[in-house]
Order: structure tokens, then C-alpha cells, then sequence
């Protein structure tokens, strides 16, 4: 009896590791699944003290780029431009440092407070496809970003193009993939995503800004989460031990099959999900 029941749950642990990759249903523009989530292609393996950047929907003549300094050598810097990645990722090396992030344009940028190293973000990477408002409430259905003016009362959409008005960027971030990112009309974004747990969540940095006459009102880049990372399964935005649990009640219970959901529960990117993927997400957590 007892062999019959390992048998089983072997079978059980097998199943739920296949990861289906197919779309969602599309009925006249609204997507049909939520949360909207899709694998893109195949995982690509990235080195340490390498950057894979890559430009989804941005046109060719994009003024956005991330600029990387030195935070022990203030006169080395690492710009991360865009307009060459439109149609395949590219790899940057020699990153071999820690350092602030800037986004920039032709006129200036605006920088983070929190310092990154790309001496450890070797590792697997997987493009996936989002609705990034079904992630994150920053962003609306579309995938524009509403934002008001209070000093004047001025509220404008902003979709991340460059306007001769209202410009603004979006740069999606997990650990060593850089993402320029213009999100689709159905509020649909492609990026690159780091499959390994911990604190590897994508993030993003917006700027929005505002040229009205006669004075030029800009917002400052602010740095967000996207409830997206491997291991977080209950997409609370932060990895802890319920996401074990969680993921503990899927391997004896098929309680939520979702791609979305096998994907983020196989913590130790072997395709099963099962008790090791539970041992992967403690030993992160007391990292």
C-alpha cells in the first residue's frame, strides 16, 4: 500500500512540474486568462559580471538608456543603451563591480539609492510575456501609468513613449537582465526574468515627466517591485516561509495548476515541483 502511494505521488510531483507555454485566449482584444502570464522562447544561461539587455516595442530612435557608476570609481561608467537589442537580447560583460543605477536621456536622468553588484547574478534566464497591471497596480489595463501634477492640477496618462509633452521610460530589472520596455495596447509587456529564488524579483525604474510652458515639471524615477519572482507563489511581492507552504500543499494537493504557478513553485529549476523546491526557498530565506 505504502509503494502505491509513493508511486502515486511521484506521478502527482511529475505532472505538476510540466510547464505549459501556450497562450492565453484572446476574444476581441481582452485577454481571458488573469493573471496574464506566457513563456517567450527558450531559458538562456547568463555568466556573472554579465548584463543581457534587451529592448521590447521601443522605436528606433529611443532616447532611454540605463547608466551604471562605479560607486567606488566615480569616473567609470557603464552605459546600457537599447536601440541595437530591438530584435535579440545582447550580453554586456566586464561588469565586475558594485554600482548605482541612472536612467537617462539626451538632457539627463535621475539615479537609485540602492547600490547592485553583478558579481553573483550568473544564472538561467527566461523571457516571459505579462499584463503588467494584472502585477502590479502601478500600472493601468493599457499598461500606461496615470500621474497628476498637483502643483497645477495636470493628469496624463503616460505610456512610455516620448512625447513632444509628456515623456516617459520604464526599465524592467531582475537581477542581471535590463529590459527598455514600451508595454502593447492590451497592456502586455516581454522582458527577461532571473530563475532563481531570492531576491531576485523584477523591479522597474520610471520617470514621467511633464514639459508645460512656460515651466518644466518633471517627476523623479522611482524604483518599484512587479509581484514577479521566482518562488514567490502567493504574489505577495516578498519571499517567505508561506510561499514554502504553500508550494507543500500543491505537492499533496493539486490545489492550483496554474503555468504561472508551476513556474514560480520550481524554485530549483529542475521542471519538478516537489519537497526540494520547499528545502530552496528556506535555505534563501535565511540568506
Amino acid at each position: 500500500m505504502k509503494k502505491l502511494i509513493s508511486i502515486a505521488l511521484c506521478v502527482l510531483i511529475a505532472t505538476l512540474g510540466i510547464i505549459s507555454t501556450s497562450a492565453a485566449e484572446v476574444f476581441n482584444g481582452v485577454i481571458s486568462q488573469k493573471p496574464y502570464f506566457e513563456l517567450i522562447g527558450k531559458k538562456v544561461f547568463i555568466p556573472n559580471n554579465t548584463i543581457i539587455k534587451y529592448a521590447y516595442n521601443i522605436p528606433s530612435d529611443y532616447q532611454y538608456y540605463l547608466s551604471l557608476d562605479d560607486t567606488k570609481n566615480t569616473n567609470k561608467t557603464i552605459n546600457i543603451k537599447f536601440t541595437d537589442c530591438k530584435e535579440k537580447a545582447k550580453l554586456v560583460d566586464g561588469i565586475s563591480s558594485e554600482y548605482k543605477i541612472f536612467t537617462c536621456d539626451s538632457i539627463g536622468g535621475n539615479s537609485t539609492d540602492n547600490p547592485h553588484s553583478y558579481n553573483d547574478t550568473g544564472a538561467f534566464y527566461q523571457k516571459v510575456k505579462v499584463k503588467l497591471s494584472d502585477f502590479c497596480s502601478y500600472f493601468n489595463e493599457d499598461g500606461s501609468h496615470t500621474y497628476t501634477i498637483k502643483s497645477i492640477g495636470d493628469t496624463h496618462n503616460y505610456d512610455f513613449t516620448d512625447g513632444p509633452i509628456y515623456k516617459s521610460n520604464l526599465i524592467i530589472t531582475s537581477g542581471a537582465a535590463m529590459n527598455a520596455v514600451i508595454p502593447k495596447k492590451d497592456g502586455t509587456a516581454e522582458f527577461y526574468i532571473k530563475l532563481s529564488v531570492g531576491k531576485s524579483d523584477a523591479e522597474f525604474y520610471a520617470n514621467t515627466s511633464a514639459y508645460l510652458s512656460p515651466s518644466t515639471y518633471r517627476s523623479c524615477t522611482n524604483e518599484y517591485n512587479i509581484n514577479l519572482g521566482i518562488g514567490n507563489v502567493n504574489l505577495n511581492g516578498a519571499l517567505d516561509i508561506s510561499d514554502a507552504t504553500d508550494i507543500q500543499k500543491i505537492i499533496v494537493n493539486d490545489s492550483s495548476t496554474s503555468k504561472l504557478y508551476r513556474f514560480l513553485a520550481d524554485a530549483n529549476g529542475d521542471g519538478i515541483i516537489s519537497i526540494l523546491d520547499t528545502t530552496e526557498i528556506q535555505k534563501a530565506l535565511v540568506l
